[in-house]
């Protein structure tokens, strides 16, 4: 990718600049993250004037400068200080001035800060209901979700300064959400974007404010491809886990022998694997949808998973914030010529300011999925290679 420099900047709570920007910093090292707060850290030389500039409630801002676009610059990502410190000695690398550690993370980490109130317009001491639900857009959910628990919508005390919804997207598919009592707010906020269409959410800076936003990358994997005969692919890890249910026996209500009992079998999982019971208990319901409801439930939770993660490096094609962004999904070769694709979740920036910037990502999470069309994506590559096996090892006998 062109080259790129950064300018590390310092603001109050309400996004003003306190001092001059941070020159002759050291290192640069930042982790952007889908549905998650970024996070990053910078060292610099403990110079007075940067030590006057950390103070409680500071923020960092990082502006990226890119080299086809000489003098522009854009937010990488900013965020509130969590922690510095100042490190001094009496020789070595810590002599003179000494050297100051400063660790931030992106503003999405106020609202990963907050819990999601059941009835969001009284305080904890007034909630009058158990649950806060909504039935609709996921992108719609999302805002309606942040807005009134963190933004302009919210209770005074509960606003986040500076922040507001950013403009509508458009995308998402319809969800159903039920809270738990007092659950973060960003747990739910991830599961909405997950269920309503792989969504991406974030904060971003935007002159005096903290835009909340909604999205769904586009496909990049037509250009954005990674695998080790491209020499952009460092790790990849494709792991298949077995169910740990595949009937479920749901007890209703009554007593020993005059419980009612319903028993439901993935015909399929039980085929290909083996059998695995559960009891799923609804004590007290008589109502069969809902027995029946809690036994699809409860297979599809054990249905059985897979799980790809891959470690990847900037590359002609396939550059971040050109070719592709985070939540984009992107080609990854899983097997010789076999080629998946998945959505990239994180990206680590590191920087130098002499030695230039090194851009990584990694493709695919860390959870069990249960979508069927990645089983049989497994099934298909060991079939794939069980052949290749049979046919090429015979030829390879002396």
């Amino acid at each position: 990718m062109p080259a790129a420099l950064y300018t590390l900047l310092i603001t109050d709570q309400t996004l003003e600049v306190v001092g001059d920007p941070i020159i002759g910093w050291t290192s640069l090292d930042v982790t952007l993250r889908r549905n998650e707060p970024d996070n990053g850290v910078f060292s610099v030389p403990g110079w007075p004037w940067v030590l006057e500039q950390l103070r409680a409630g500071a923020r960092v801002v990082v502006i990226e400068h890119r080299g086809d676009t000489p003098g522009v610059g854009q937010i990488l990502t900013a965020g509130p200080i969590e922690e510095w410190m100042h490190e001094q000695s009496d020789d070595g690398d810590n002599a003179g001035v000494g050297n100051v550690t400063v660790n931030f993370a992106s503003d999405l980490a106020l609202i990963a800060g907050r819990c999601t109130y059941p009835n969001p317009a009284v305080t904890a001491d007034d909630q009058d209901i158990d649950s806060w639900q909504y039935t609709g857009n996921a992108e719609q959910a999302l805002r309606a979700l942040i807005n009134a628990n963190v933004g302009p919508g919210a209770l005074p005390r509960r606003r986040i300064p500076q922040l507001v919804l950013g403009a509508t997207a458009g995308v998402g598919t319809n969800v159903t959400v039920a809270t738990q009592r007092m659950q973060p707010l960003t747990e739910v906020a991830r599961d909405i974007a997950d269920t309503g269409g792989d969504l991406t959410f974030r904060t971003r800076q935007v002159g005096k404010q903290i835009l909340f936003e909604v999205d769904k990358p586009a496909d990049a994997s037509a250009q954005a491809r990674f695998g080790f005969a491209l020499g952009n692919m460092k790790y990849r890890s494709f792991v298949a886990k077995g169910p740990s249910a595949t009937t479920a026996i749901v007890g209703g209500q009554g007593e020993g022998a005059s419980r009612r009992l319903i028993e439901r079998t993935n015909d399929t999982d039980e085929a290909v694997w083996w059998r695995i019971e559960r009891l799923v208990s609804e004590d007290g319901n008589v109502d069969l949808s809902t027995l029946e409801a809690d036994a699809t439930n409860a297979l599809a939770k054990g249905a059985p998973t897979t799980r790809l993660t891959s470690n990847v490096v900037d590359g002609p094609g396939a550059r971040f914030g050109i070719d592709y962004v985070i939540g984009s999904p992107v080609a990854v070769e899983v097997g010789p010529g076999v080629w998946q694709t998945d959505i990239v979740t994180l990206v680590h920036l590191q920087a130098w300011p002499t030695a230039g910037s090194l851009f990584a990502a990694m493709i695919g999470d860390q959870s069990d999925r249960t979508d069927p069309i990645w089983v049989q994506k497994l099934r298909e590559y060991d079939e794939r290679m069980a052949t290749v096996e049979r046919t090429v090892k015979p030829a390879q006998l002396p």
